[in-house]
């Protein structure tokens, strides 16, 4: 098993992509980053066999074409993929959209306005390893 932690960020906004990217970066020592910009490209992603499978997805939920919830309905009606932790990460920070979000499969629900470096550390270290030990 490879060391590498391989993590898909989906969300149309590059800045936010590259504020996690680099937390990420800073905060694991062994991270492969794979981004895309919308729901649609996410699923393209992963179903490209090349790619390989991500140990944690992180998608927002507004974007265009294809929702991020409607990204983790896909997962998780997939049997390739529905093992696949996913979080969403977004500026909706309601409890309606939360609870969609828990009862359509997902790990965990963090405000964008959550600190990226905690947001590594407190919830998505834990995730990734603890994907990584069911995958053993």
């Amino acid at each position: 098993m490879s060391n590498l932690y391989t993590i898909l960020l989906v969300d149309d906004d590059p800045d936010w992509r590259m504020l996690v990217g680099d937390a990420l970066l800073n905060e694991l020592v062994d991270v492969h980053i794979i981004e895309a910009t919308s729901g649609r490209e996410a699923l393209k992603l992963l179903e490209c066999a090349g790619v390989g499978r991500p140990d944690l997805i992180c998608t927002d939920l507004e974007m265009p074409g294809m929702s991020g919830m409607d990204l983790l309905r896909s997962i998780n009606t997939s049997r390739a993929l529905r093992s696949i932790p996913v979080v969403i990460i977004t500026g909706r920070d309601e409890l309606l959209a939360r609870d969609e979000a828990i009862c359509n499969g997902a790990s965990g629900f963090i405000s964008k306005t959550s600190d990226p470096k905690s947001l590594v550390t407190e919830v998505l270290y834990p995730l990734i390893c603890s994907s990584r030990q069911d995958g053993a």
